[in-house]
């Protein structure tokens, strides 16, 4: 049976919008860069990769990029749009949680707030699983939504329209798996089957306490100019390390 969540990305909503077409998409990625350059190393992974844009933030820098993404359509749209960046990037259909890599990588990114796809044991998995494909004192940058906030402040809603401005896709919570730490979500949309899928619930504590648990520390630590997202910037140690301010 096909992932509840690929069907969405594939029926319910416009996949493209992740690519390097979305300006604005490319403009937030490039800011980002730009204020967090020092923890750039020479190899990256990018996790749900995505339409590859932060690939095509990358070119000319200097960097070895692989992206990796589950859903095939997204990672065609990287590929057939990366054509010109060169063997710098590289483009990988796979589950990160499992996919073979090779070499080490300096960074690790989780932009995008694809974190909400992933509830703490599976982050937990997709860092053991790539433990040696990183090395003590390289970065994972993870940006993501404190649901933890946004369910208190009771702002998460979530409805998609189209660029004409007609509700095309509507998708709303229904409740809270207390137990997993993940919001069921219904999605529907005219002429397709209605789905359900799940987000992860995220905070800035819950992600710090996972990461210092795998012997990552916190160095820095951001708000975007949307109030409810988040950029952390950690380090990985030999052993658990206090955060230093």
């Amino acid at each position: 049976m096909e992932d509840s969540l690929l069907r969405y990305y594939k029926e319910h909503d416009d996949f493209l919008r992740y690519g390097i077409g979305d300006r604005a998409r490319k403009r937030a990625i490039s800011g980002l860069y730009e204020e967090n350059r020092e923890y750039f190393g020479k190899r990256i992974l990018d996790i749900a990769c995505g339409g590859g844009v932060l690939a095509h933030v990358l070119k000319g820098q200097d960097h070895q990029y692989i992206g990796v993404d589950k859903n095939p359509d997204i990672i065609q749209a990287a590929k057939s749009a990366g054509g010109k960046l060169g063997s710098q990037s590289i483009f990988i259909l796979g589950d990160a949680k499992s996919a073979n890599l090779e070499g080490v990588f300096d960074t690790v990114t989780l932009l995008g707030n694809a974190l909400i796809h992933f509830n703490p044991s599976e982050l937990s998995e997709i860092l053991r699983h790539n433990k040696e494909s990183t090395r003590v004192g390289s970065h994972f940058l993870a940006e993501y939504r404190d649901v933890v906030s946004m369910l208190f402040d009771r702002k998460w809603s979530r409805r998609f329209t189209d660029k004409l401005g007609r509700r095309v896709t509507t998708s709303l919570t229904r409740g809270i798996d207390a137990e997993r730490g993940e919001i069921p979500i219904d999605s529907t949309r005219k002429g397709h089957d209605p789905l359900r899928f799940t987000h992860a619930v995220w905070s800035p504590f819950i992600l710090e306490s996972v990461m210092s648990g795998l012997s990552w520390s916190l160095v820095r630590r951001t708000r975007t100019k949307t109030s409810y997202v988040w950029l952390d910037v950690y380090r990985r140690n030999l052993s658990n390390t206090p955060r230093q301010d």
